[in-house]
């Protein structure tokens, strides 16, 4: 029986051998650092993602919600060693955007080089969706793309060396990944996908060791899965109701809506890529474009199949009719490898002149976001101009602590509120009025109920309705002003309850 070869692909030196790639790798974690350091020194007012974090510590959980679990796990965790402060909620990010770069990297290395590796990782900056808004407020998307990344890393290193553990390594990471966000079930498909259609590759993981990566990701999978099946509604409601926001009644309008929405997401994701990348090489782009297209790499092909499983996935759920809207940063964990297919079929990107103009472009958008993410906070407000980051929630904790100090339960009517209170005053225990609801959760002895104005009306009726024998004081109006100067002021509407204990005859 004829044996497949074993190597498929360049077995390279460490790259800590090689002494351009270790001080790229040391620019790379510095400028993490650096944006480690600007998150502890502005606002501690939490971002959405952050205070979703902050409150959702206070239970651990198998499920919360319509996210998977793992990065609140990651998230407890530290808070649990390092205590509920800034510096464990920023750290958990900061590894997680340095191991998106760091992976594509080490993926790349063996298969474009040393150059084309650090132009590839650094290349991540030059896609908005990665470079900034990744940076500045997203959590289980930033968690899963890191595990997609070192999910690649991991199935290039299995086809140079196949053995047992690293098979059970790959199994390992499409389990965990499964639990950052749903959407890695597109990033997982996308991979069976093109590691069967390229022949190379399926003689090497298709065998009968695969199983040990299917069984390491089922055990891995499977807490949060029997989760899932008994809380299904509770876990995907949420998701399908974003993805079908703009759906109408005709059928063909929601598909025609939703294709037209995948193109434009994915044609947005790529193209600063490919526009810079043009201006880089144009002396040659395109005498190597049609060069490399007439006969691709086996990289090269397994990317393209990778994409397109990608993409039919999602046209065939699109095609259900059930979803019309696709955002762009939803595409992040399917195509931040897109420099990557770049450098593979066109090789002449590696070049060392083409490869400093590109790096240059980097290091400039890098500088950019590092003097942006603070000025946007500094300078906001003098033109009236407000992020989370000038929210007064730290103010807001300490009216609620004058004017109720006996006080140590509080329902919030959203995360961004519950986050905040209990992040700023841990001793204070949040809960979130939705949940409440549908979980009918019984209410305190005694709490406030916190809201933004203009909220109140249908909030106040639906904590009466639901919790019939509470009484409800006035609801009393506070208005603080914005953080780091401004002149308007963020209003909130805050009401004292106590449910009377049970006569007893």
């Amino acid at each position: 029986m004829h044996n497949p070869p074993r190597d498929p692909l360049p077995v390279q030196q460490s790259w800590l051998r090689d002494r351009q790639a270790t001080r790229f790798v040391l620019v790379l974690a510095l400028y993490f650092l650096a944006h480690l350091l600007i998150r502890l020194n502005l606002s501690d007012s939490l971002d959405l993602d952050e205070a979703e974090q902050a409150f959702e510590f206070q239970h651990l959980r198998m499920g919360y919600g319509t996210q998977p679990p793992l990065y609140n796990w990651l998230q407890w965790l530290l808070f649990s060693t390092l205590g509920l402060n800034l510096f464990a909620l920023a750290l958990l990010k900061s590894l997680c955007l340095f191991g998106i770069y760091f992976f594509l990297f080490l993926t790349a290395r063996p298969l474009v080089g040393s150059l084309g590796a650090m132009a590839v990782s650094a290349s991540l900056l030059l896609l908005p969706q990665i470079g900034w808004e990744a940076q500045r407020d997203l959590t289980h998307s930033v968690l899963l793309t890191t595990i997609a990344s070192m999910s690649l890393y991991a199935y290039f290193a299995l086809l140079r060396r196949p053995t047992a553990t690293r098979y059970a390594l790959f199994g390992l990471l499409l389990g965990l990944g499964m639990q950052t966000k749903y959407n890695f079930v597109i990033f997982t498909i996308g991979l069976i996908v093109a590691s069967l259609m390229v022949p190379q590759h399926r003689a090497i993981v298709w065998n009968r060791r695969i199983v040990v990566s299917i069984a390491v990701a089922v055990l891995c999978l499977l807490p949060h899965g029997l989760w899932v099946l008994q809380h299904f509604n509770t876990a995907a409601g949420g998701t399908i109701e974003q993805m079908k926001d703009e759906s109408t009644t005709s059928f063909l309008l929601n598909v025609l809506a939703g294709l037209r929405s995948l193109l434009v997401a994915t044609v947005s994701f790529i193209t600063p890529i490919w526009l810079i990348y043009l201006l880089a090489c144009r002396s040659f782009f395109g005498k190597a474009a049609r060069s490399v297209l007439r006969r691709p790499s086996t990289e090269a092909l397994f990317f393209l199949w990778l994409y397109a499983g990608y993409l039919g996935s999602i046209i065939i759920i699109v095609l259900t009719g059930e979803v019309t809207r696709v955002k762009d940063r939803w595409m992040q964990p399917m195509l931040f490898s897109a420099p990557l297919l770049f450098f593979l079929l066109l090789p002449g990107l590696a070049q060392p002149a083409v490869f400093r103009r590109i790096m240059k472009v980097a290091a400039f958008v890098a500088a950019c976001f590092v003097i942006a993410l603070p000025l946007r906070v500094y300078l906001g407000p003098s033109y009236g101009r407000y992020v989370r980051a000038h929210h007064p929630y730290p103010a807001l904790t300490q009216e609620l602590a004058q004017r109720f100090p006996q006080v140590h339960e509080v329902v919030a009517v959203d995360k961004l509120l519950a986050g905040n209170l209990h992040f700023q005053r841990p001793a204070l225990r949040t809960l979130l009025l939705p949940r409440m609801l549908e979980e009918r959760t019984a209410l305190p002895d005694e709490g406030l109920l916190v809201m933004r104005a203009g909220e109140e009306t249908g909030w106040l009726d639906s904590f009466r309705k639901a919790y019939p024998n509470a009484r409800l004081a006035p609801a009393q109006a506070i208005s603080l002003p914005y953080r780091y100067g401004g002149k308007d002021t963020m209003p909130f509407v805050v009401a004292h309850f106590v449910v009377p204990a049970p006569s007893h005859r």
